[in-house]
């Protein structure tokens, strides 16, 4: 069943199912994400055989009731399965699946301008919008959605945003393409923010800056040690040639005066 992509209904009359039939029909429904409507009807029951219980029956109606909700394509299965590289449950209702991640270490906080990309699709893949769009963050601007979803994204990291009903337009929808209810898909790159910003690195992040720090500072006092030490080195070799100049002054001042003297007993 979990090969059958388009298989949206199955229907199943007059025939012979027990409890055994249909948990194992129970099971082979968790695997397809396209059926939605599974009809069992005049059904009898082997004699001997358990009827088919309350548990198994709901098992079936909350899996049917999950693909009808269900938002993806099949081209979007396929996209995520090809270049998905993270999954994040940002909030109740709010997904986001990174394509690409940004750079820096810091998010844009609330109240920070944002500038994104982004295209909008229904359930069902049509476009309802596209373009870029500048926003101030946290202050209600756009739907909720963005303002939980953006305050976890670094510059240039691209995502799509699923978004519930809830936290996108509600059971009001939005002009004549967004109807009530409607859960949002929202392909979106975050192009530049400025302003307020949250610190982005995790905590091991954290500790390897720091440790990176304390090495560079250990390491800028070794060499300023090492600049003190070499300049010392410099003044006491300039220091010992003055000296050494200055006892060969002497010492040619000495001989001089010593051949002075031997010229005067001489005569």
């Amino acid at each position: 069943m979990a090969n059958h992509p388009n298989l949206k209904r199955l229907g199943l009359g007059e025939n012979w199912i027990s409890e055994d039939g249909a948990a194992a029909l129970a099971e082979a429904v968790q695997s397809n994400k396209a059926i939605q409507i599974v009809k069992l009807f005049d059904q009898g029951t082997e004699d001997g055989a358990t009827e088919i219980t309350k548990a198994t029956l709901k098992k079936i109606r909350l899996k049917l009731k999950k693909n009808k909700n269900n938002p993806y394509t099949k081209e979007d299965d396929e996209r995520l399965a090809a270049e998905q590289i993270r999954l994040e449950e940002v909030s109740d209702g709010v997904t986001k699946h990174v394509f690409r991640e940004g750079t820096g270490k810091v998010f844009p906080a609330e109240g920070a301008q944002v500038t994104a990309k982004y295209r909008g699709t229904l359930a069902n893949g049509d476009v309802f919008d596209s373009g870029l769009l500048d926003f101030q963050l946290g202050q209600g601007k756009v739907i909720k959605c963005w303002d939980k979803a953006f305050i976890t994204m670094k510059k240039g990291e691209k995502a799509l945003l699923v978004c519930s009903s809830d936290q996108a337009y509600g059971d009001a929808g939005s002009g004549d393409k967004i109807k009530g209810g409607a859960t949002l898909k929202f392909d979106v790159e975050l192009v530049v923010f400025d302003g307020p910003t949250l610190d982005a690195r995790t905590p091991a992040e954290r500790a390897k800056d720091r440790k990176t720090e304390e090495l560079e500072n250990r390491c800028r006092q070794k060499k300023s040690c090492a600049a003190k030490l070499d300049a010392a080195k410099e003044k006491s070799a300039k220091a010992a040639e003055k000296a050494k100049n200055l006892l060969k002054v002497a010492a040619e001042k000495s001989e001089k005066a010593e051949t002075y003297l031997r010229s005067l007993n001489s005569k």
